[in-house]
């Protein structure tokens, strides 16, 4: 058989049945069938497909092949399993066309939020099947409420059969683009016994299987795409796998829709009955919504199915010690789900003890997060960005002269993150070339200096020298403390110089730089120190003295 052609019927009605109740019918071949204008509908099981060899066979092929050898293959969205134990086929009265619609599942992942359906339609007079995948959200769960749903997404699929047998998948997305869609709710009586109205639910015997019930017309116009039918089979998700069937009560004649624009009515089919702890499946995501006041969206929700590291993290915060507010939870779950921070993503998936690094910067502004996550992602810092980093910046702002932190805080995020990173650099580096004179000896010297030609590099001298100096602007803590102030203030400006020197073309690196001019003796520090109280601090015998000595 050839592929399938890319032109499809530009609009056709697909027709969702839903029944606020359900009973099981003994009959394998229930029938739903009205008069002779309404759509023939029918809920049936594997065994009614093997009367279909053509169907049959397709439905075979792409689930050999998609069990065979996936890990040579890269996923796509038509990497699915085909379910054959529920099935909706359904025909128009003149029996010009006819689909199937059957639940599908990806890489054999039960999810009770999501439903995906593939549906198989054709024209009586044509020998091509034409196929739509569409996907469906239940905010509260299928298993819970089966009435509440959202059409997520519709893709209309090529289905090449002379692919069969072959490494590649018979189906394949179109060119074509998604489809729109606009849902009609309609209320119907009771099915049988004395056909009470849809208020009087007590008066309905439902001896015909159900009492009053609702369905959802889908309107679907797909650019490119398929005209596609099933149908939902509304029978208790819980129910025997590949045994009796259930059938909604009506058709779609009862909306008055039946064969409008050759269009097949359709809806949701869901998932054989769960096995063994499936039917007990928490849905993390959900739970994680319910925490947060049920304002997660649906990107946001897919966001959390998706990355179930972060789910999982996000979730032991809220329920063990919610230390943050509830607007920067939302804050952060928007922010990692929207599409250009996908690498975001995949680094707190691997790394989730780093999301109370992010909550705790959500107030810092976006413009510092990027360029925080930026290096943090790529590992580009000499040193961890991670909690490490979160803790010193604390520290350090806290420090900060009332002038300095004016001036810090007309900065932009970025600068901000840069200012507070360079601080953190230096202090590491310092550390680790000087670790015994890091107040007020050589290392010291080349901690003041090296961070300044940091800033000037970063944020530029005019912001580095107002910043800095502000930064010794503070009431003294004892009788000497002049002294260090003296001295910062010198090997400030010698780093500032440096700084300006790297601006101009020189090829050295900060941190050789300022090795060079502490060996030459350019830097100053403090010597003698001590005191009673202080072993570091300045003394009335301390002087300035070159690094060289």
């Amino acid at each position: 058989m050839n592929k399938l052609s890319n032109t499809f019927l530009r609009l056709f009605t697909l027709l969702i049945l839903f029944s606020l109740l359900a009973c099981y019918s003994d009959d394998e071949t229930s029938t739903v069938e009205s008069s002779k204008k309404e759509n023939l509908m029918l809920h049936k099981n594997a065994s009614f497909l093997e009367k279909n060899n053509e169907v049959n066979s397709i439905v075979n092929e792409i689930n050999n092949l998609q069990k065979s050898d996936k890990s040579s293959k890269s996923s796509n969205d038509s990497d699915f399993i085909i379910h054959k134990e529920n099935i909706t086929y359904i025909r128009t009265p003149d029996g010009e066309r006819e689909s199937y619609t059957f639940f599908v599942e990806k890489e054999y992942k039960r999810n009770l939020n999501f439903v995906e359906n593939l549906v198989l339609s054709k024209k009586k007079n044509s020998d091509k099947y034409e196929a739509i995948l569409i996907t469906y959200f239940f905010p509260d769960g299928y298993m819970i409420d089966n009435k509440d749903f959202q059409v997520l997404k519709t893709m209309p699929l090529n289905i090449d059969l002379s692919l069969f047998n072959k490494s590649s998948t018979p189906l394949n997305k179109t060119s074509g683009g998604g489809c729109s869609y606009s849902i009609i709710e309609t209320e119907h009586k009771c099915y049988s016994g004395r056909h009470s109205g849809s208020g009087q639910y007590d008066d309905c015997d439902k001896k015909g299987g159900t009492g009053p019930y609702s369905t959802y017309e889908l309107y679907l116009s797909c650019d490119g795409g398929s005209g596609g039918g099933g149908g939902y089979n509304p029978g208790e998700p819980g129910g025997s796998s590949g045994g009796t069937e259930t059938g909604p009560p009506g058709s779609g004649g009862n909306n008055g829709s039946g064969g409008a624009n050759n269009g097949i009515e359709t809806g949701i089919t869901l998932p054989p009955s769960c096995q063994g702890t499936n039917c007990d499946e928490v849905v993390l995501p959900n739970q994680i919504n319910t925490l947060l006041g049920k304002k997660l969206n649906i990107s946001q929700l897919m966001f959390l199915y998706n990355n179930e590291n972060i789910a999982n993290h996000l979730f032991s915060i809220l329920n063990n010690y919610n230390t943050h507010s509830q607007e920067t939870y939302l804050w952060v779950i928007n922010y990692l789900s929207h599409i250009d921070n996908i690498s975001a993503a995949d680094y707190f998936n691997q790394n989730p003890q780093d999301l109370e690094v992010l909550f705790y910067f959500s107030s810092n502004g976006e413009g510092f997060i990027q360029a925080w996550l930026e290096e943090l992602i790529n590992n580009t810092n000499e040193y961890p960005l991670n909690n490490t980093f979160y803790i010193f910046q604390y520290d350090y702002k806290s420090q900060m002269s009332t002038e300095e932190l004016n001036i810090f805080n007309t900065l932009s995020p970025q600068s901000q993150f840069k200012y507070l990173k360079n601080a953190y650099n230096a202090l590491n580096k310092a550390a680790s070339l000087y670790p015994y004179s890091t107040h007020n000896g050589k290392g010291d010297a080349f901690r003041h200096a090296y961070f300044n030609t940091l800033n000037v590099i970063s944020i530029g001298k005019y912001y580095t020298e107002k910043l800095t100096t502000a930064h010794e602007n503070r009431p003294p803590n004892y009788a000497f403390a002049f002294k260090e102030t003296n001295m910062d203030l010198f090997n400030n400006n010698v780093g500032r110089n440096y700084g300006d020197l790297i601006l101009a073309g020189n090829s050295s690196s900060a941190e050789n730089l300022i090795k060079l001019a502490l060996q030459n003796g350019e830097l100053m520090y403090l010597t003698p120190l001590g005191n009673d109280n202080c072993p570091t601090c300045a003394n009335d015998i301390s002087k300035l003295t070159p690094t060289n000595q």
